[in-house]
């Protein structure tokens, strides 16, 4: 499977190195994996792990000083799942694919 990871638009990183080893993992992580999705989640992981990106733990912080994130699933060939205004979780994606495959809902929030 042929895999590209993009990790965000605008200035300069302060630290490319350490910015292109998340890629680089990101990409090795999905280039084993068995189903688009697969790849796709295990590709987002490293990202949601490292503060540099705006995903999991480095999502944008609110007005209130607390950082939020969201995330949503979706395939071809199944559910779809998404969750929003998460605080405290590290992958977002995990929870949007559990409630893509284990409940009724599409969309949970908080």
């Amino acid at each position: 499977m042929y895999v590209a990871v993009h990790g965000g638009a605008g200035s300069p990183p302060e630290a490319p190195a350490d910015r292109q080893r998340t890629l680089a993992a990101a990409v090795a992580d999905a280039s084993d994996a068995d189903t688009p999705l697969a790849a796709v989640r295990a590709a987002i992981r490293p990202l949601e792990r490292d503060p540099a990106f705006n995903a999991g733990v480095g999502g944008a912080v609110q007005s209130d000083g607390v950082v939020r994130t969201e995330a949503s699933v979706m395939a071809d060939t199944g559910p779809v799942g998404a969750v929003t205004g998460l605080s405290g979780v590290v992958h977002p994606t995990d929870l949007a694919t559990l409630v893509a495959r284990e409940t009724p809902h599409l969309l949970v929030a908080g």
